[in-house]
């Protein structure tokens, strides 16, 4: 498992380690580990809630923090609160199922069930069973991680994002009225 962002109140990461704590150490006879990408005020907290921190692995900030998203097999996202949810667009973008909670960012980029797990905020119960789903099921994590990837690639990826940027300008530049040269 992997999660990414600033160790603050409103992403909830206390909330996903509290999940990660209900949940066995292995799952279809394979360890279960949580690598927690990032850094913040809460850090400290943070690793002292960690009930077990040979499964728990805090790597602080990465430059290149994809290539550790990519081993995982879920991505979490516990936020309390998240605008937009990029990190959900950088799971996609490995190709990994992503569990993300009820925010505005979240509902707004998944649709539960079909790219991923969306599960109430603040709910570590519900949290804890949407990892273990994940986990326990080969299909669902598949099918999770596979139409997340497109989903991302088609309307989220690098030309899609750039043909949308050119079009904004395109609309800009329609909307300027002429300018008169004087002779």
């Amino acid at each position: 498992c992997a999660a990414m962002g600033r160790f603050i109140d409103k992403k909830g990461f206390d909330d996903l380690l509290a999940a990660f704590a209900r949940l066995p150490a292995e799952i279809g006879g394979r360890p279960l580990h949580l690598m927690m990408i990032g850094d913040g005020p809460m850090m400290a907290t943070l690793r002292a809630s960690a009930t077990d921190l040979t499964r728990v692995h805090f790597t602080g900030w990465l430059q290149q923090p994809l290539p550790v998203i990519a081993t995982a097999d879920v991505f979490i996202c516990p936020s309390r609160v998240e605008a937009l949810g990029n990190v959900v667009l950088e799971a996609w973008s490995q190709g990994v199922a992503v569990v993300c909670t009820e925010t505005a960012g979240g509902t707004e980029l998944i649709h539960s069930g079909d790219t991923g797990l969306l599960c109430p905020a603040r709910d570590v119960p519900r949290l804890a069973a949407a990892v273990e789903r994940v986990l326990s099921d080969a299909d669902l994590r598949a099918g999770l991680a596979g139409n997340g990837l497109h989903h991302y690639r088609h309307r989220y990826g690098e030309r899609r994002t750039v043909e949308a940027t050119l079009a904004f300008y395109r609309r800009l530049l329609g909307s300027v009225p002429a300018v008169r040269q004087r002779h």
